[in-house]
């Protein structure tokens, strides 16, 4: 297990920093909003609060320009407010030259404001930015102190993302592994530390799994490209929310993990969206996930601690239920210690151009890269809750797009960062609630006292589409109707279904492009 407030991996670093210069036309920021209730403060308190955080925090962004990277956005009042505000967050340009911004949006509806974290990846992956985000956004000075203080101080960062490049070619260096002990060493060793003969003979099967994992990506790739060859270079945000007790009931019902759950509905929406037929390949390309490779239950950190797997989708499975449970068996592979400490060993041994290299192997052989984003505690701005906590994924080129599961409050958040000029773009979120109605499905109404019901209105009430090319499919086990841890990661057991990754009732769906009320 990599220890909490060490810069673990700079080569990950420094592969997504010089992504920016490749020019495939890569967007790289990954971020977070908060829906908030009430009117909105003014521009300077909102600075006021981000100083007063920040102070709790390692100097993350070197020298602060609060003044600078605080700013405001307003969206044109119209009927479409809302989904166009969620659309203009992924396409923001950070204003000066630090790697993040924070945004106070107006207009997305009469009675509330959009509060807008974005960073580069470079600098966080999706569990330094969750840790991150209780710090800045705990509803109270107390919560967010408890949340920051576990970290231990790190050296001033430069002002921005690609100047760090210096500063992650020292952290490499000082990052090498150690030299390999003799085998009386290493019996020494064990034993100094408590290591039974059982957990490293655990460790060792699991660093010859990773090595055979490792082995298959040299073998011959799907054809690329995935996305349409024609791109907008602008994004959009397909999304949905849902009840989380919805995704824990699917769980529960199919015995299996809401990640499985969740890249089950993601398999469904993936298929029946796809214009490039990369679902129905004869080398079947798989979902990729991050596996977290730091102390979840540590303070926030700068870098990313994270490898990458692979998982074969179960394509073929028309049962959703028994696709998540296939999914979530492979998934469960990762949230063995052993199995983790072997990715951790093996990228830890990986420079620059190996990294980068690995990296576009495994690519080549995913159609999608995913990630859960849970936030433990309540968030909100000054004192008062958030009414919705929305993540956002970043969008490589080489993907049509990115979904992020975001977990908070009883709440589950399902958002495609999406090239506008995708197909079926704004469907994929719809597709995705489709799927998990059928795995687990949401309580049905009371019926109403009058003899007509009244017309359903908004665009709340609108079904989800119907499928394209993959027709629902009637589990053979379990729930009979229809309708339940990177960016970040796979979890370890005990802690959340998958860092990276309350119950209430069932929730409408969602209008285009955002989160529904």
């Amino acid at each position: 297990m990599v220890a909490a407030g060490t810069a673990a991996f700079p080569a990950v670093d420094r592969v997504i920093l010089d992504m920016e210069d490749d020019g495939a036309g890569h967007y790289l920021y990954i971020g977070a909003a908060l829906e908030m209730d009430g009117p909105a403060p003014a521009l300077d308190a909102v600075r006021a609060h981000v100083r007063e955080r920040l102070a709790l925090l390692p100097p993350f962004y070197g020298e602060l320009d609060v003044s600078g990277q605080v700013r405001e956005l307003t969206v044109p009042p119209g009927p479409d407010s809302r989904r166009r505000a969620y659309d203009a967050l992924p396409n923001l340009t950070v204003p000066g030259t630090q790697p993040w911004g924070l945004w106070l949006v107006h207009g997305h509806r009469d009675d509330g404001y959009l509060l807008f974290h974005r960073v580069h990846h470079g600098v966080h992956d999706g569990v330094g930015l969750a840790l991150l985000l209780r710090v800045l956004f705990a509803l109270t000075p107390q919560a967010a102190a408890r949340a920051a203080h576990t970290e231990r101080p790190a050296p001033a960062a430069p002002s921005s993302a690609r100047p760090a490049r210096e500063a992650h070619a020292a952290q490499e260096a000082r990052a090498a592994p150690p030299p390999e002990r003799a085998p009386a060493q290493r019996q020494v060793q064990q034993q100094a530390q408590g290591q039974a003969p059982g957990q490293a003979r655990a460790r060792a099967g699991a660093q010859l799994r990773h090595a055979a994992d490792s082995a298959r990506l040299f073998l011959p790739g799907p054809r690329r490209p995935l996305p349409p060859a024609e791109r907008a270079g602008r994004r959009i945000v397909s999304a949905v929310t849902v009840p989380a007790a919805q995704l824990r009931r699917a769980a529960a019902e199919w015995g299996c993990s809401v990640l499985g759950v969740h890249l089950s509905a993601l398999s469904h929406a993936c298929r029946s969206t796809d214009v490039t037929g990369w679902t129905r390949e004869r080398r079947s390309r798989g979902i990729a996930l991050p596996v977290s490779l730091t102390d979840t239950r540590s303070g926030p950190y700068r870098g990313n601690r994270y490898s990458l797997v692979r998982l074969p989708v179960p394509w073929d499975e028309p049962d959703l239920g028994r696709r998540a449970q296939l999914l979530a068996r492979e998934v469960r592979r990762y949230q063995d210690p052993a199995v983790r400490s072997a990715l951790a060993r093996a990228l830890g041994r990986l420079g620059t151009g190996a990294t980068r290299r690995f990296s576009e192997r495994l690519y080549a052989r995913c159609g999608v890269q995913t990630t859960v984003l849970p936030l433990a505690g309540e968030v909100g701005f000054a004192g008062r809750p958030a009414r919705h906590f929305t993540g956002l994924n970043c969008l490589p080129a080489h993907f049509p797009y990115q979904p992020v599961l975001s977990l908070h409050g009883g709440r589950a958040v399902c958002a495609f960062t999406v090239d506008a000029a995708t197909p079926g773009a704004r469907d994929l979120a719809a597709y995705w609630r489709e799927a998990l109605d059928e795995l687990a499905p949401p309580p049905r109404p009371e019926r109403p006292a009058t003899p007509f019901p009244a017309a359903p209105s908004g665009p709340s009430a609108a079904p989800p589409p119907a499928p394209r090319s993959e027709p629902p499919a009637a589990p053979s086990s379990g729930p009979s109707a229809a309708p339940p841890s990177g960016p970040s990661a796979v979890a370890p057991e005990g802690a959340s279904s998958a860092p990276s990754s309350g119950p209430s009732a069932g929730a409408p769906a969602a209008p285009e492009g955002a989160p529904p009320d």
